[in-house]
């Protein structure tokens, strides 16, 4: 879980005016709806008045998003031409300080899409399951003025005036939503839309419509496509069909085929209630004042967690290491809660229940929380359920990694984890769990409770 974040510094101070606008956003997409039933009278707080209530200010928000996300990286492009100049000039100190402007606005888009991503988040309930299979690990997002924006802003636009009670929205101006154009929800449930532009995009699209009659005449169209003059066009069009339909039908079904990964996924009926540590984060924050810079606590399940202000923040990670490997020489990674900006599949820090100025402490660097999972304590509580965790060895370990190159596994000094269930079938423990109880705020105990019920839970 590498960062591309800066380290923590004093770099939020230029960013006060884009932190007042980021505040503003906040406040539409994750306060409004709330503030807005609490002013109702009982008789007229109903869940549709308070989702139109979310949903207007949604779209106010999806408006201010676009408008930052095309600064910074209209900025970026011209940092860019300024760094290469820089460099064939043989100017380090020029490389320098472009690069550090690069690196502010690199972290500026990551707060901008992790506010939108808090818009999707909101729309698809908060369901880790759903937001994976809406992400296709594509490590970059599109410069959103090299797409169909004006196509698509027309669309969210139309639907948005005329559905209150759905929502579409621009799925590019987010970290995770990598499948077509719109993430709309409404009476119909969660679709995903592709919208079109261009002489060449509808005669594709009238090609495949006119060809592709059923997936048993599937080889017709392909014969067909050997003689057209938009045979790449078309079949990258039809690639982008296929993923998307297996999103809807994998999501609505419960079974099919995971567009990111093309294996075949089955959705367990039954989920574990999630049980999260953000009162035990918000205590530990609220500790820190002028008299106390730092706070630490230990959860069941080797989860060390610190929050650290001024230069203890420069100091936290070590001092979290010192304080778990007291009784072993183990290393573990620390990693800050603040990374998770920079990760797409993780829930935003804005949709977690902290102050607004606790999550904006922590976003702009004011404030530090340090987080270290101690794997051989985690692993202890599969005692306690069906299931076991076992160590392989690195041999094996070895041979795992390069048989698992689409998937990141979770390790330690070169040894993954496998997780076997008394059926005799087994999982190889992913750095999705660490992710999950690192960014998602969930319980080590949680997170092996999930992966313990059975081979198909999604962790």
């Amino acid at each position: 879980m590498r960062s591309t974040l800066q380290s923590p510094s004093e770099e939020y101070q230029p960013l006060a005016l884009f932190e007042q606008r980021c505040r503003t956003i906040y406040r539409l997409t994750c306060k409004h709806g709330t503030e807005h039933a609490l002013r109702l009278e009982d008789e007229r707080a109903t869940p549709e008045s308070f989702r139109r209530a979310c949903h207007i200010r949604f779209a106010e928000a999806q408006i201010l998003i676009l408008e930052e996300l095309i600064q910074v990286q209209d900025s970026k492009k011209e940092l860019n031409a300024k760094l290469k100049s820089a460099r064939k000039g043989r100017d380090k100190l020029a490389s320098t300080e472009v690069k550090q402007q690069i690196g502010l606005e690199n972290l500026k888009e990551h707060i901008i899409r992790k506010l939108a991503d808090s818009i999707a988040w909101h729309l698809i309930g908060g369901q880790n399951y759903i937001a994976r299979r809406l992400c296709l690990r594509e490590s970059s997002r599109p410069t959103l003025k090299a797409s169909n924006l004006a196509s698509v802003l027309n669309f969210v636009n139309e639907y948005n005036g005329s559905n209150p009670l759905g929502f579409a929205l621009i799925s590019d101006i987010t970290s995770f939503v990598q499948l077509g154009d719109v993430l709309l929800i409404g009476g119909n449930g969660l679709q995903i839309i592709e919208v079109k532009e261009g002489a060449k995009n509808h005669e594709s699209m009238s090609f495949i419509a006119e060809n592709l009659l059923t997936e048993a005449e599937d080889e017709q169209i392909r014969k067909a496509l050997d003689d057209h003059p938009l045979n790449e066009q078309i079949r990258r069009i039809l690639r982008q069909h296929t993923k998307m339909t297996q999103a809807t039908t994998l999501l609505n079904t419960g079974g099919g085929i995971d567009p990111a990964t093309g294996e075949r996924v089955q959705i367990p009926d039954m989920y574990h209630t999630e049980e999260h540590y953000f009162d035990e984060l918000q205590n530990l924050i609220t500790q820190l004042g002028p008299k106390k810079d730092w706070a630490l606590t230990v959860l069941e399940g080797g989860l060390y967690i610190g929050a650290y202000k001024g230069v203890w923040r420069r100091l936290g990670p070590s001092l979290l290491r010192r304080t778990a490997y007291e009784e072993i020489n183990d290393t573990y990674p620390v990693t800050s809660l603040r990374e998770g900006l920079a990760q797409a599949l993780v829930e935003p820090i804005f949709v977690k229940p902290l102050s607004e100025d606790q999550i904006f402490d922590i976003t702009f660097g004011r404030v530090a929380v340090f987080i270290l999972l101690r794997l051989d304590q985690m692993l202890s509580l599969y005692s306690g359920t069906p299931a076991r965790a076992e160590f392989l060895s690195v041999k094996q370990s070895r041979k795992q990694q390069e048989k698992c190159r689409e998937h990141s596994l979770f390790t330690h000094e070169g040894q993954c984890v496998r997780v076997v269930y008394p059926t005799g079938t087994s999982f190889l423990m992913g750095d999705g769990v660490r992710t999950r109880v690192v960014f998602d705020t969930l319980t080590p105990q949680c997170v092996v409770a999930m992966s313990a019920s059975d081979s198909t839970s999604a962790v």
